[in-house]
């Protein structure tokens, strides 16, 4: 009963997740489904040139046909929502400059960057309460050690997580690809937003960490009995 309660759950969840990002209309979202969905058929050796072959050609098409041109202006940040976030950036750049170890500090990001804000085509825009970028929102809250921390920690979990692929023995689990996979969604969808910092979404983050610190403790474990 709990087995197939699990399997339900999980069956609906994988219908209603895709179409949830789907009706939301956030492309950064949807990019970042597709780099992890396309990050988890390059690692596996069957569909990894075909997967590369499809990219090459979709990254073709959207550059080079017209009929696409409005994916094309999206994706270059040529759009009105693309030019909101480039003004953004620049004015937290802006603000970085003048102080780049301590940032803006915790939830003071809208205030201290004020003085920095310009006009959008002389249309003035409102100041949000992040720069709609993961690396920057941890730059500017926590300072330039906290972003290298943040690093360090992404850098640890895709070096843990792929450490596995030329020596797992056939018992240990590919979960920690899936994780790899579900980490760079966040990567990738963080380029133009913060999915971080809401409190689920920071749950989530931590959870991928703890899973990875588990899987790896696991595949050790594995290993050293295979070995003895």
């Amino acid at each position: 009963m709990g087995n197939g309660l699990a399997a339900l759950s999980l069956f609906f969840f994988l219908i209603s997740a895709p179409l949830a990002i789907v009706f939301s209309k956030s492309t950064g979202a949807l990019v970042g489904l597709a780099a992890g969905i396309g990050l988890l058929f390059v690692i596996w050796k069957k569909t990894r040139w075909w997967t590369t072959l499809l990219f090459i050609l979709g990254l073709s098409s959207i550059l080079g046909l017209s009929s696409l041109s409005s994916i094309k202006q999206e994706l270059l940040f040529q759009d009105r929502s693309g030019q909101i976030r480039r003004a953004i950036w620049s004015e937290t750049f802006q603000l970085l400059r003048d102080h780049p170890l301590r940032g803006a500090g915790l939830a003071s990001y809208q205030e201290r960057v004020r003085p920095y804000h310009a006009t959008l085509e002389s249309e003035g825009i409102e100041i949000f309460h992040h720069p709609h970028n993961i690396f920057l929102t941890m730059y500017v809250n926590l300072g330039l050690l906290g972003l290298i921390g943040f690093l360090g920690i992404i850098v640890w979990f895709y070096k843990t997580g792929l450490s596995t692929k030329a020596q797992t023995p056939p018992s240990v689990s590919l979960f920690p690809y899936f994780l790899i996979s579900s980490l760079t969604v966040i990567v990738v969808h963080g380029l133009v937003d913060s999915p971080y910092i809401k409190n689920d979404l920071a749950i989530l983050f931590w959870f991928l960490i703890a899973f990875m610190l588990l899987s790896n403790q696991s595949y050790n474990t594995q290993l050293y009995a295979n070995r003895t």
